[in-house]
This record gives C-alpha cells, structure tokens and sequence, in this order.
C-alpha cells in the first residue's frame, strides 16, 4: 500500500500524452509516455524509501543498496522510439516490457543518485560510500547510463519537486534526449575503429 501511494503521489508530475507529444519529435511520444511513467512512479518511491530509512536510521540500510551495483552493471536497455507494433501482438508485449524496464532503471538509479545518502552496513557502522558514490563507483567505465542519468535525474527531481507544465514537458523532452544520447553512444563504443591509412603508407612499398 504504501508503494502504491508513492506511485500515486508522483502522478502530478508525470506529463500527459498530449504533453508529451507537444515536446518530442512525431511518433515517439507513446515510447517516451511509457518510459517516463514507470521512470517517475520508480523515482518517487525509491526517494521516499531512502528518505524514510534516513529519518529513522540515519542512513540506508545496505541491503536497499545492493540493488545499485546489480542494475548498474548491467546493459540498460534502450528501446527504439520510433519503432512500433500492432497492439495484442507478443512484439507489441515485449516493446511495452522494454520500454518499462528502461524506465525502471532509471527512475530507480536516477533516484540512488539524487538521495546522495549515506549507507549503513549490515553491523551498523557506516560505509565509506554514499548512494550516488556507489553508483558511480559501480557503473562500468564508458557507459551510456552515466550520461543518461546526468540528463534524466535533474529532470525528474524537477518534475517532483515542481510538478507545473513547465517542468513535466522538460522532463519529456529530457527523457527523449537523453535515451537517443545514450543509444548513439553505444553506438560509437560497438563502432568499428577506422582503419589509419597512413600505416599503410608506412608499410607499403617504397
């Protein structure tokens, strides 16, 4: 119950389907509708976890944060905006499955790294790491979640913290932005190098 009030009380924030449309490029908007509902509705209850837990305790409890490293290190998926299926089809499903999970993981690290809150160890002493150190710490170097998470989590905490038109429409073009960025960079990480011609010059026959 107390989840479902989380995701209830981050509602205000989230932009509408005509919002949404009215500030990402034409035929994305249901894709980032989608991405940014599950991404606000996770945001909102993972900051109100950890602001519960350092209200009564001080600090995180550990066992909260684990989930950090496993989420980071693992491959975010970033989902085709422009793609589209027929509703009731199993690609229809799985698209809708992708595109929540992306929103998942980033409403939940982006969450982690706004709180910056202190982690408590499972012998009560606390650790040497806040929560957005552990994240950063944990996040593979080269990754595109680190500069999906710089764009992402500003605009979240905005939309939260000042849920009016103007920052729940930033937030959708953001979220837009931020998952192309992150695609095209993992892009250029998988893109072959460009052979140096002048080794062949080097090498070649004289």
């Amino acid at each position: 119950m107390a989840h479902a009030r989380d995701y209830a009380d981050g509602r205000p924030s989230l932009p509408s389907l005509d919002e949404v449309s009215a500030s990402v490029a034409p035929g994305r908007a249901e894709a980032v509708h989608a991405i940014t509902d599950m991404a606000l509705a996770e945001y909102v209850a993972t900051r109100a976890e950890c602001r519960t837990q350092v209200s009564a305790h001080g600090a995180c409890a550990e066992d909260l944060t684990r989930r950090i490293g496993q989420m980071a290190r693992q491959d975010i998926p970033l989902p085709d905006l422009d793609q589209s299926e027929t509703e009731g089809t199993d690609a229809f499903l799985q698209r809708r499955m992708d595109l929540s999970r992306a929103g998942y993981v980033i409403g939940t690290l982006a969450a982690y790294r706004e709180a910056r809150a202190p982690i408590k160890g499972e012998d009560g002493q606390l650790l040497p790491q806040s929560t957005d150190q552990l994240l950063a710490r944990k996040t593979p170097k080269g990754s595109p979640l680190t500069g999906l998470l710089d764009a992402a989590a500003p605009a979240l905490e905005r939309a939260v913290s000042a849920p009016d038109a103007m920052s729940r429409t930033a937030l959708a073009s953001t979220i837009e932005k931020a998952i192309v960025d992150a695609q095209e960079a993992r892009r250029e990480r998988t893109r072959p190098k460009a052979r140096d011609a002048s080794i062949d010059d080097w090498f070649g026959e004289h």
